[in-house]
């Protein structure tokens, strides 16, 4: 191959994924400057991310959580702290999960260039930067399992390469991310014993799988002072365990067929998840097989979110597992076809790719998430955010506070800040500001009489003062 035919892809890559990072950061940037982002869930990583800065580590106080790991296993939380010391702003997280998730299409260009050609990987880096489940979950505020999806490509190039170590150092990020990507990395475990015969590819297995039943049955619950992990309601048709719930899928597997296949959204996850490759992973099973512990939880739940593809982040770990078997597929559909007839290759490829970028680009524009979407929208500013700005300037650094969701994430770098409406807590006590936005999400209250009642009770009440009231937006001061 010549040096142009390097370059030019090389350079059309690197265009790609910085029109990827500065369109996806400028929209998330935009969401959250337009208070779209909230305590759940940017909020409680801003909080835990900043206190561990400070030496308060994976504090989750601001949603009445002693610990962050009660919840989740997300250790990564700790380094990305140190974010704050360049810039201190919940933004930050921001930034950094769309450049992880971008340069996760090097990995996959580099094994497409291999298997194909330079200009064949072109296309399925776009596969992957246009993918909607990969830019839903970008734009569904932060979260730190959307990391390991741009970690989990590089640990599957780096075992593809047999360089041990550096699968293991990505596979190990990957895993800091979140308890359910240990899944990934023993699957990576056994994929790499079965397809190179290399036996610390078992180890790798099986730590990965004992270490995920220790964390969801163990460490997590413990932490929780609870009997079982908090998401194991979402699977209690199941069992009320976690071996029940295995014991479940092992045994009674029509009964398990019926309830994921009786449910029109699952039925639309399974049949979407492979179109924008043009279903080419179902030729490279193996490799999508990696995803398959993922791909059966979202399915097994009975919360609609998990299934929901192209919005949430409970699938964007599939994604590169979904384009690499795509490539690995087109691979193998071009050398059979060559076997069996006599048509150039370059033409081959050609077509397939071509294939592809249509397929990619047809569900780009049904569900994506960007101006190619017929249902693409620019979040829409108003005049009262002015408003809400003015009012946080009134707040003290340091005080006591209790914010409205969508209010909270602009304040959250502060020992101290409880999700409304949580006033107090036994160790920081009272809240010395109460800060509302009169118009926004009232999550986690249900009934807006509720939410109306009790501001009209502080609004009543001896114990707060109004300090600030306009355009809907009300701060009340601990009198």
């Amino acid at each position: 191959m010549s040096r142009k035919e390097l370059t030019y892809p090389l350079l059309i890559l690197g265009l790609m994924i910085a029109a990827y990072i500065g369109f996806f950061s400028y929209l998330s940037f935009t969401n959250h400057d337009h208070f779209l982002t909230n305590g759940f869930d940017l909020g409680i990583f801003d909080y835990a991310a900043w206190n561990n800065l400070h030496g308060n580590f994976f504090s989750a106080e601001f949603i009445g959580v002693d610990s962050l790991f009660a919840i989740h296993f997300q250790p990564i939380l700790l380094p990305l702290g140190l974010g704050y010391l360049v810039w201190p702003d919940a933004k930050a997280l921001l930034l950094v999960q769309t450049v992880v998730l971008a340069l996760g299409a090097l990995p996959l260009y580099w094994l497409a260039a291999e298997k194909l050609n330079a200009w064949a990987a072109l296309v399925f880096a776009a596969a992957y930067l246009l993918f909607p489940a990969l830019q839903g979950a970008n734009l569904f505020e932060f979260h730190p399992v959307t990391l390991a999806a741009g970690f989990l490509p590089f640990a599957y190039w780096y075992l593809q390469q047999r360089r041990f170590w550096l699968f293991l150092s990505f596979s190990i990020l990957a895993a800091a991310c979140q308890e359910d990507a240990v899944l990934f990395v023993g699957m990576l475990g056994f994929y790499l014993f079965v397809t190179q015969r290399n036996w610390r590819g078992l180890a790798v297995g099986l730590s990965g799988f004992a270490a995920f039943l220790f964390l969801t049955i163990i460490f997590i619950p413990t932490y929780a002072g609870s009997d079982t992990h908090f998401g194991l309601h979402r699977y209690e048709v199941l069992g009320d365990t976690i071996p029940q719930v295995l014991l479940t899928v092992l045994t009674r597997p029509l009964f398990v067929w019926d309830y994921i296949w009786s449910n029109p959204d699952k039925v639309r996850y399974i049949t979407h998840l492979l179109a924008p490759v043009a279903y080419l992973s179902l030729l490279d099973p193996l490799t999508l097989l990696i995803a398959a512990p993922t791909i059966a939880m979202n399915l097994l739940s009975d919360l609609p979110t998990t299934y929901a593809l192209d919005r949430f982040h409970y699938s964007v770990m599939v994604v590169p597992f979904v384009v690499a078997s795509a490539i690995n597929g087109a691979a193998l559909l071009i050398k059979l076809l060559r076997q069996k007839m006599t048509i150039s290759p370059t033409f081959l490829t050609t077509a397939f790719m071509l294939m592809v970028l249509l397929t990619t680009l047809s569900y780009q524009l049904k569900f994506g998430h960007t101006p190619l979407s017929l249902s693409f929208a620019w979040p829409a500013g108003q005049a009262r955010y002015d408003s809400a700005q003015q009012m946080l300037q009134l707040i003290s650094p340091d005080a006591v506070v209790s914010a409205q969701t969508s209010l909270s994430t602009h304040l959250t770098h502060r020992p101290a800040i409880y999700l409304f409406p949580r006033l107090t807590s036994s160790q920081y006590g009272p809240a010395e500001y109460i800060a509302l936005d009169l118009q926004g999400n009232i999550f986690p209250i249900f009934q807006p009489e509720a939410y109306l009642e009790q501001v009209a009770a502080l609004k009543a009440g001896q114990d707060y003062t109004i300090l600030f009231e306009k355009d809907d937006y009300l701060l009340l001061r601990k009198r």
